[in-house]
């Protein structure tokens, strides 16, 4: 029954308390809308299509790269390090950080537009091996800081 109930978002503190030990995150707090907040790292290395939980801040790097994520949702609004969510196939962007304080990697995803991407990245930002077929929704993302 909790397989089939990872395929969701997890609706208690127990259960998401639960997927966040047993993917080795530490140093968090589970907040009273059951958003996670994060202290350090994230590195998600189980495969999933889905992130269970939704973060909130990530005060270290968020890395969800080569796990088979088909969605972002659950992924944190902020993140003060690197997000990568690369090598996973992605069609969009949507659900991901609306700001990211260092890089923002993508590559190698299946990515066709930059629907969804952050309104803020203040390092490098890396789509290489793409479908990209517009440019629109990435004019906001590099804006002087």
């Amino acid at each position: 029954i909790l397989f089939i109930r990872r395929l969701f978002m997890l609706k208690t503190y127990e259960e998401i308390d639960f997927w966040l030990q047993q993917n080795q995150i530490k140093n968090y707090i589970i907040n009273h809308d059951l958003t996670v907040n994060v202290f350090t790292d994230v590195l998600l290395l189980n495969e999933i299509k889905n992130i269970p939980v939704q973060f909130g801040v990530v005060q270290g790097s968020f890395i969800c790269s080569r796990i088979g994520l088909t969605s972002l949702k659950g992924c944190p609004q902020k993140v003060l390090g690197t997000f990568d969510c690369s090598y996973n196939p992605l069609k969009s962007l949507k659900y991901g950080p609306n700001e990211v304080e260092k890089s923002y990697n993508c590559d190698n995803c299946q990515l066709t537009s930059f629907t969804g991407c952050p309104v803020k990245i203040e390092g490098d930002f890396y789509c290489y091996n793409n479908k990209i077929k517009s440019f629109k929704h990435l004019e906001n993302a590099f804006q002087l800081y």
